[in-house]
């Protein structure tokens, strides 16, 4: 029986059911407003975007160049102008030899439009397709190829400019777009276009255009060009100076192979064809004799000028006319050009090379330049400018003490300890003699080019500032570090690292240096070198200056307190003989880098060799710095430990005739002051009226970073008593009284002082110098001696710090005193080595006497033998040995091992560095 409804029931469902139709009529409304309102904002944001885009288009051809057919007409050269405002050269159309598109062989015009601009003959100027590719590819970080249409190309060089970065180079890029598409391509046939591309382009090697560079890299009109020939010339237009056949063989022939291989891809040659091509080698293509087209002894100079300009004005003087005014100081100028040539400097070979530049430390500017020897081309290698080397010991103002006294406030005389030290993990640092010297002052340890003081100084500063600060200081100064997870290596601080290649970037070069250095010759501020003061568009007359900051990097103390000991190391230290001239103050700073010894065997180098070489100087208004070597390292061609003269005498060659003689010292900062502080203290301690005058060093501070703590009264430690000696022989013993704890009551002392002790040295009679033998802290000790009137002296003394030392006894023995010397031994070590490596004889012998190593007061002399280090074989070497009267004759055996390595991979970047 079916149940029967309650009216409530059907009440409450109608109720509900209007409810929600009311709703989802509200809910309808709702979602239709918020699509109304969605689809009004993207219309309006469409709208904005089309306003934007036809803003900017606007903006573009509003801001064109004039379109003047003229500019394709090559009817201007660019000129270069002095410092005094007087021609260099003119340049740009003097070796140019125009030709028709009918002139064009069809395999070179294949080559091109495969390399180039694949969609020539289809697109109006723009390749949409290609350019978003390019694009996607930039935005990805990836190198995806240039989006330049050949048309694009040339309204580039002869319309708008070269900058490819920034907004500027956004501009630019839709300015070539725009002169393509409705001016070039609307005026001139696909015919025409090509033929201004053909006789637009500088292609190296002193040439403008294909016909010239047909003939001066083969002798032969561009008509008469084969494939392999013609894939060669198209493969130029993207870097004529890096794919140079004289310089860079291999990279010519890579290029040459790469237009082959797109060729073949787009269809106009065959697999076969492309690879009877590549198999003929460049170097047997081109003429034997580089193509000489000078006509001014200032190329080197010229070329650096066309490379700044090209880099920071985004100009090519070959194509776009215009005057150049740069700084350079023809009498400098000619000066460097003679030493170049050989007419001021007598080079030791045909082979080694320099790169030299000279600046005005205040502004920047570039004097002079020593772009290399032997250039037989424009823009060939610029050893000024293009040098990527390890720097060697140049880099310790750099890294090590121009942070240490930034960031830490050393002065001077900081002192640090020269003694044996590793690297933090583990791998010992050496200095370039192989000693140690102890205490040093930091201007010391800088002018003596001290290798270990210079790690602990850079691992101290990273250790107490940070290894950022070190980063910031030398990139301030327009170095580009190896920067691996936002670190430096400790290497840096002896100069073991390479610069970049990178476009923004810095590059080891004597032009980098020159950047550095002359920071602390001007007081402390970074101004990028540069040779241009200004170009004018010979078109409209427009001037176009660049901006050079001058920019504080460093504190005008800390350049200064740099000064103070660089012109300590000129005038005292490893660069004297370099830099110590009259009439000026100098300061200075030399570099070396080695080889190990596995490079030096592999090259077949010899046993001294060595790598760059560099000097880095200046006064207190001019900078010169130079590198030297050699471009290709070769069994024959290489620096020794002897080219450490050459290199000294090179500069002083330079510095004695280029910088002014016009008797300035560099000027002490009021924020500087001199002090006196306790020698050898760690920490400084300030010296006070009760400190001894022997133990007072007086050196420059920031005022703000003098030392706080002041000296306390060091008295002496006392002398042992009851000295007294006995000889038996050569054996002597010596016996004393040593100091008690109370005669230590009235004594200063610390911790780092170390224990108490005594330190023995031995002289030949009353007036002979002390020898040091050994420190102990026994009451005897025991000595085997060759001298017939020694005398023996004791300090009491701490252990690491003798300053207070005491004022020492000494025992004499009786004048007829006799020495009676039984057998002695001797150890000799036979050795072998590699041919043509080099000989050196160390006399690897030790004489032993009642087991005591006596070798240093033996008489060893070679009495036969000779070894030819040519000659593979076994040579007998003998050497007589007397001691105490007694002689002894022995001999060993150096055996020549045939070198049957083959030298042919040069090193351009030597691992390790001597000072």
């Amino acid at each position: 029986m079916m149940k029967k409804r309650k009216k409530s029931d059907f009440k409450s469902k109608l109720k509900d059911k209007i409810l929600r139709k009311k709703k989802g009529k509200k809910l309808k409304k709702s979602q239709s407003k918020r699509k109304k309102i969605i689809i009004n904002l993207i219309l309006v944001f469409v709208v904005l975007g089309l306003i934007s885009v036809v803003a900017f288009f606007s903006y573009i051809v509003v801001k064109a160049p004039k379109f003047n057919p003229n500019n394709l007409k090559f009817t201007q050269m660019s000129e270069i102008y002095d410092g005094d405002g007087n021609l260099i050269v003119k340049m740009g159309n003097e070796n140019r030899t125009e030709i028709t598109y009918d002139d064009l062989p069809e395999v070179l015009i294949d080559a091109i439009i495969a390399t180039e601009d694949s969609k020539f003959f289809q697109h109006n100027g723009f390749d949409l397709a290609r350019f978003i590719k390019a694009s996607i590819g930039q935005a990805l970080g990836k190198n995806a190829g240039g989006a330049s249409t050949l048309t694009m190309q040339i309204a580039k060089n002869n319309y708008t400019s070269t900058v490819s970065s920034g907004f500027e180079g956004i501009i630019r890029k839709f300015t070539d777009i725009y002169l393509s598409i409705f001016k070039i391509e609307k005026k001139y046939t696909k015919e025409e276009i090509i033929q201004f591309y053909v006789n637009d382009s500088y292609l190296g090697n002193g040439a403008y255009g294909v016909e010239q560079a047909s003939l001066n890299y083969f002798g032969k009109s561009v008509s008469d060009l084969n494939l392999s020939e013609a894939s060669f010339i198209a493969g130029l237009f993207q870097s004529p100076n890096s794919y140079n056949p004289y310089n860079y063989p291999e990279k010519a022939e890579a290029r040459r192979n790469t237009v082959l291989y797109l060729m073949q891809r787009h269809g106009y040659i065959t697999e076969k064809e492309k690879e009877i091509a590549k198999s003929i080698p460049i170097t047997s293509l081109i003429n034997t004799v580089q193509y000489n087209n000078f006509d001014t002894e200032y190329q080197g100079y010229i070329d650096t000028v066309v490379d700044e300009l090209e880099e920071n004005y985004g100009i090519n003087p070959y194509t776009t006319a215009v005057k150049i005014y740069t700084s350079m100081n023809r009498s400098k100028q000619d000066f460097i050009n003679k030493v170049m040539n050989g007419e001021a400097w007598n080079w030791e070979n045909d082979k080694a090379q320099a790169g030299v530049v000279m600046t005005e430390s205040a502004t920047g500017e570039v004097l002079a330049v020593g772009a290399g020897r032997n250039k037989n081309t424009e823009r060939s290698y610029n050893f000024a400018t293009m040098t990527n080397k390890h720097i060697g010991s140049t880099a310790k103002p750099l890294f090590d003490y121009g942070p240490a006294v930034q960031y830490l406030g050393w002065g001077t005389v900081n002192f640090i300890v020269d003694e044996p030290h590793t690297y933090t993990g583990g791998k010992p640092m050496n200095n370039h003699d192989g000693s140690y010297k102890g205490m040093l002052p930091m201007y010391q340890a800088l002018g003596l080019s001290r290798n270990v003081p210079a790690l602990k100084t850079f691992q101290q500063v990273s250790r107490e500032a940070g290894n950022d600060k070190i980063i910031e200081f030398v990139t301030s100064l327009g170095i580009t570090p190896e920067i691996k997870d936002g670190m430096i290596h400790e290497a840096h601080s002896i100069g073991a690292f390479t610069g970049s290649t990178k476009k923004g970037e810095s590059r080891t070069s004597p032009m980098t240096m020159a950047g550095a250095y002359q920071a602390f010759s001007n007081g402390g501020y970074y101004v990028k070198p540069h040779t241009i003061r200004k170009i004018i568009y010979k078109e409209n007359g427009e001037t176009e200056e660049k901006k050079y900051t001058k920019t504080r990097v460093m504190k005008d103390s800390t350049a200064y307190i740099i000064n103070n000991a660089l012109h300590w190391a000129a005038t005292e230290g490893l660069a004297k003989t370099a830099a110590n001239i009259g009439g000026v103050e100098t300061a200075a700073k030399t570099g070396t880098t080695n080889y190990s010894e596995d490079d030096i065997r592999r090259l077949g180098l010899r046993y001294n060799a060595i790598g760059d070489l560099w000097v880095c100087g200046y006064t207190p208004s001019q900078t010169i710095t130079y590198w030297y070597g050699y471009d290709k390292i070769t069994s024959e061609y290489h620096n020794t430990t002897a080219t450490w003269t050459i290199r000294d005498t090179f500069y002083r060659n330079l510095a004695e005739n280029l910088f002014d003689r016009t008797g300035e010292s560099f000027p002490i900062p009021s924020s500087v002051v001199k002090v006196g502080v306790v020698r050898g203290s760690i920490p400084l301690k300030l010296a006070n009226e009760y400190t001894p005058a022997d133990n007072v060093v007086y050196g420059y501070f920031d005022v703000e970073n003098v030392p706080k703590e002041e000296d306390i009264n060091y008295s002496s430690l006392p002398n042992v008593s009851n000295f007294s000696g006995k000889m038996n022989g050569n054996k002597v013993t010596l016996t004393w009284s040593g100091i008690s704890a109370d005669s230590l009551f009235n004594v200063y002392f610390e911790d780092s002082f170390g224990s108490v002790g005594y330190d023995i040295y031995v002289k030949d009679g009353t007036n002979g110098a002390e020898n040091y033998i050994a420190t102990t802290t026994s009451n005897s000790f025991t000595h085997t001696t060759n001298l017939k009137n020694p005398v023996y002296v004791v300090y009491t003394a701490f252990a690491n710090y003798k300053d207070n030392k005491s004022s020492g006894v000494s025992f004499n023995f009786n004048n007829t005193a006799t020495t009676t010397v039984s057998d002695f031994d001797v150890k000799v070590t036979n050795e072998t080595i590699i041919q043509n490596s080099g000989f050196k004889d160390n006399i690897p012998i030790i004489v032993l006497y009642n087991s005591v190593d006596i070798t240093d007061e033996c008489k060893i002399e070679k009495i036969s033998g000779n070894v030819d280090d040519t000659k593979p074989g076994a040579y007998k070497l003998e050497y007589k040995i007397t001691y105490g009267g007694k002689s002894k004759t022995v001999s060993r055996i150096v055996t020549v091992k045939e070198n049957t390595t083959i030298h042919e991979d040069p090193i351009t970047e030597p691992p390790n560095h001597n000072e």
